[in-house]
């Protein structure tokens, strides 16, 4: 179970999820020079937030313990996607309307734009890699 690929990229998907709330979305300049950073969690959206991690680390966890139904495994995959969709669609409109509320534009954190690509990506990478496995027991099972 540990040593599959489909695991570390389950596991860096409930990584990226976390680290994603703690990241500085952008700051503010303000007129004394000094810069007021916002993120997710602590200024746009954080009961959505918490929420939508939440789910991500049980659906991660839970396909990682179901090793042993590989089609369920890719069905996980494909519904932990689309709520990391919907969690990064609330995201931006949380941020939308954080943004209109402030006085001044910020200026982002472009780190911030790459790492919900990536938490999309590694469940996506996941289930290739369980299909890959899939068909590797399905050819070893023939040649028997």
């Amino acid at each position: 179970m540990w040593q599959r690929i489909q695991t570390l990229y389950l596991l860096f998907t409930i990584l990226f999820q976390w680290v994603s709330l703690l990241i500085p979305i952008g700051n503010f300049k303000v007129d004394d020079n000094q810069g007021q950073s916002f993120c997710l969690l602590n200024d746009i959206s954080t009961i959505e937030s918490i929420i939508f991690s939440v789910i991500v680390t049980l659906l991660a966890t839970w396909i990682i313990v179901s090793f042993k139904d590989r089609k369920k495994q890719m069905q996980l995959c494909r519904f932990l996607t689309w709520i990391i969709i919907a969690e990064v669609i609330t995201a931006i409109i949380g941020l939308r309307l954080f943004v209109l509320g402030q006085p001044t534009m910020p200026e982002y954190n472009y780190a911030f734009l790459a790492l919900p690509i990536a938490i999309m990506v590694f469940p996506i990478l996941a289930k290739h890699a369980i299909r890959k496995d899939d068909e590797l027991v399905r050819s070893s099972n023939r040649l028997r």
